[in-house]
């Protein structure tokens, strides 16, 4: 992300709205959105505190930005629609991608606030991005930071060609190919969502706030898991049932396979008349 700096008052005029849990800065047409994101925030903030069992270490910044083309200048990749700064304890938000969607905005919201958690009273140790995305999406119903999400099938193609990205090339970074990003989210999240029903949702918080703690990554896993993390991964690719695979792909692809179907039955059906009709005139 770039610096917030380029925000400077002869780009953009921000107003504020005070709260003691909150601060936020929008642009003056966004009121109404400010005024409802200030009633919204502590309700997202309590439903975190219950489930990782510790509290923002600072209040928040939330920005609301209208001008698309002053989010793209800040964000990585167009297909963002918010982004956290947890250095600066700051969350950005594009409304104008978000508005008139409420219940997206209030999980892409909560998105970002996770960010914020897993960043509080933070030890230095660095979380894998895969993991910290991971965890972001599956604390906020399973929401991404996209404009677009991914595809049902998106996953179950990489899976049935082997073209999974190994966790390992997303430790520090996602791809910025679009397609790529969006398996790298998907991914993310469904390895985490794997840690949390196979060992249990305390399981995968006791990792966290371990780290949290000043534990390493692999230490942290393996004593919460006894496996490493990419132990973990190969049994979640190895738990991918071929067969439910493939019926989720064709789920996903069921109109293209009825349009190619009948397709198929339009020609078949020429030809037949064609050849009905040549039989005809030789018999005549």
């Amino acid at each position: 992300m770039q610096s917030i700096g380029v925000l400077s008052a002869a780009t953009v005029s921000f107003e504020t709205f005070d709260r003691p849990s909150l601060k936020i800065r929008y642009e003056a047409p966004l009121k109404g959105a400010a005024e409802d994101l200030a009633a919204t925030f502590p309700a997202v903030e309590a439903e975190l505190v219950e489930l990782f069992g510790w509290h923002l270490s600072q209040r928040p910044t939330v920005m609301l930005i209208q001008n698309g083309e002053i989010f793209r200048r800040l964000a990585d990749h167009p297909l963002i629609t918010a982004f956290a700064v947890p250095s600066e304890n700051l969350i950005v938000l594009d409304f104008g991608k978000l508005a008139g969607r409420p219940a997206h905005f209030r999980s892409v919201l909560k998105h970002e606030v996770v960010h914020l958690f897993l960043h509080a009273n933070h030890s230095g140790v660095s979380l894998p991005k895969w993991l910290e995305e991971g965890v972001a999406q599956w604390a906020s119903e399973g929401v991404a930071e996209l404009l677009e999400q991914p595809q049902p099938s998106l996953l179950e193609d990489a899976v049935l060609s082997g073209d999974l990205i190994p966790l390992s090339a997303l430790r520090d970074r996602f791809p910025t190919d679009s397609r790529m990003l969006l398996l790298a989210y998907e991914e993310s999240h469904r390895v985490v969502s794997y840690i949390a029903e196979t060992h249990g949702r305390s399981a995968l918080i006791e990792i966290l706030a371990d780290i949290q703690r000043g534990s390493d990554v692999d230490a942290a896993f393996y004593r919460s898991l006894s496996a490493f993390p990419w132990e973990i991964e190969r049994q979640w690719i190895a738990g991918q049932n071929r067969g439910t695979v493939w019926l989720t792909y064709l789920a996903g692809h069921l109109y293209q396979f009825l349009f190619f179907l009948g397709a198929l039955l339009t020609v078949a059906g020429f030809v037949r008349f064609r050849l009905k009709k040549r039989a005809y005139v030789e018999d005549e």
